[in-house]
């Protein structure tokens, strides 16, 4: 403004001030330089990460998903876990079977509540006679056992189901024990325990890159949704054009859909997940993301697109993806295993959530506490929160971590990274310099 200033002088005849319109450039200059060179300093010591915070209250399908019965608390009596329909052994003796069959089904616990129509695991033997809540919420069978020896697994509340008395049994020499097992059960028609291996991807072709992502639950699926938007030159993006990419919701049991290729379902053998932190090379950005499965192990997976800083043009022929491709058996640098003790439904905790995960690590999908929850819920959950910086910018990468406190199972949680404009904010004195051939002279 100053030089146009100088400049409208001199148009009016008001003098020549040539001199003052110079001085004023070389000041604005200098001034920009300076500010260019404050402005680095302060965002390389910046953090680039972006998370979400724990919410005030958490809410089930908005801040929050979570797999459902994928290992639960489940009472059986020995008698009935095996074909022949004895009491020879003891609770511990059966860590993987089967409900066989069904003693007396009139008088006795097995015929009336919910049957284990897949495997059990890991028995235990708590006491002899109790009585049992039965649960109102369908992804729950108890809400608490009570003992006849004052043992309580489970919250102390007032029963809002229906209570049932459960009662061990002597037959001659042998005692028939109710023990408290744990069921994977894949044909019950309350377990969620799949994870969607179909890439969320940004609309490359169109030039628009990765701005936003949450993970969402459709038909009991646990997917990856992507927000994009289109790209500008020297980071920025097109809030006018931001969008959610459209989820295509899965049908489990279908033949369009096979299990492996467009879905993974999870089992009491197969239940980790690899928590790792995907970065793009400079010059790169993200443009999508996905699960896959790395041996055994549902593994987190990053789309890279080459960009050019200047116009902000994408290069999606280039397109590639990026992972870790470490497992737990490599010799060299195997995979931590991140354990959480007695876990409870992390929604119980008021207070702010700890990362408890690095890079490089994985978690398995287990139950909560048996004497805090009675082994019911499935933890981690799935912060489903929507990590969405505002204002828009390109990304360099993203993480996948495991945030909780002492005593909860805790979140699976999504954090990115965004570009790292710095190497391109060069002032004057560094910028490299230029020689006119013509001034050279000749030998």
């Amino acid at each position: 403004m100053l030089e146009f200033a100088w400049m409208m002088l001199r148009v009016y005849n008001e003098g020549n001030f040539t001199v003052e319109q110079e001085v004023s450039k070389k000041l604005y200059l200098q001034y920009s330089e300076d500010i260019m060179r404050e402005a680095r300093s302060v965002l390389v010591q910046e953090s680039r990460e972006f998370m979400r915070c724990d919410p005030r209250t958490h809410v089930q399908g908005e801040t929050y998903v979570q797999i459902t019965e994928l290992l639960q608390g489940y009472i059986e009596n020995e008698v009935d876990m095996n074909s022949g329909g004895s009491c020879s052994q003891n609770c511990g003796y059966y860590q993987h079977a089967k409900a066989e069959g069904c003693y007396m089904p009139q008088s006795q616990y097995c015929g009336k509540h919910r049957r284990c129509q897949g495997t059990i695991h890991d028995c235990q033997f708590y006491d002899a006679d109790a009585w049992v809540c039965l649960s109102r919420n369908p992804y729950r069978r108890y809400d608490f056992i009570q003992y006849e020896s004052k043992l309580r697994l489970g919250p102390n509340t007032e029963c809002e189901g229906s209570e049932m008395k459960v009662d061990s049994w002597w037959r001659f020499f042998f005692h028939c024990s109710y023990c408290l097992c744990l069921c994977d059960d894949d044909k019950s028609a309350t377990t969620d325990r799949y994870i969607s291996l179909i890439p969320a991807l940004s609309d490359v072709n169109n030039n628009k890159v990765v701005t936003g992502i949450q993970v969402i639950k459709l038909r009991g699926v646990i997917h990856l949704q992507v927000q994009h938007g289109q790209t500008l030159p020297q980071g920025h993006v097109n809030t006018s054009t931001l969008q959610w990419v459209q989820v295509e919701p899965l049908t489990i049991n279908s033949a369009v859909y096979t299990e492996g290729t467009h879905y993974k379902k999870l089992s009491y053998e197969e239940r980790s997940i690899d928590l790792d932190r995907l970065l793009a090379p400079d010059d790169h950005v993200v443009t999508g993301v996905r699960f896959r499965m790395l041996g055994s192990h549902v593994n987190f997976e990053v789309q890279i697109t080459p960009v050019n800083y200047t116009t902000g043009e994408l290069n999606p022929t280039k397109s590639y993806w990026i992972s870790n491709d470490n497992t737990p058996a490599m010799a060299r640098n195997p995979r931590k295993e991140v354990l959480i003790t007695s876990p409870d439904d992390p929604t119980k905790f008021p207070g702010l959530s700890k990362i408890y995960s690095a890079p490089d690590s994985f978690i398995r999908f287990g139950p909560t506490d048996r004497a805090l929850d009675v082994a019911q819920l499935t933890v981690p959950f799935f912060d489903a929160q929507p990590v969405s910086p505002s204002p828009s910018s390109w990304w360099s990468g993203v993480e996948l971590f495991h945030k909780g406190q002492p005593g909860s199972g805790g979140f699976l949680a999504l954090k990115i990274i965004t570009y790292d404009v710095t190497p391109h904010m060069e002032t004057q004195d560094e910028r490299p310099k230029t020689v006119d051939v013509s001034e050279i002279p000749a030998n």
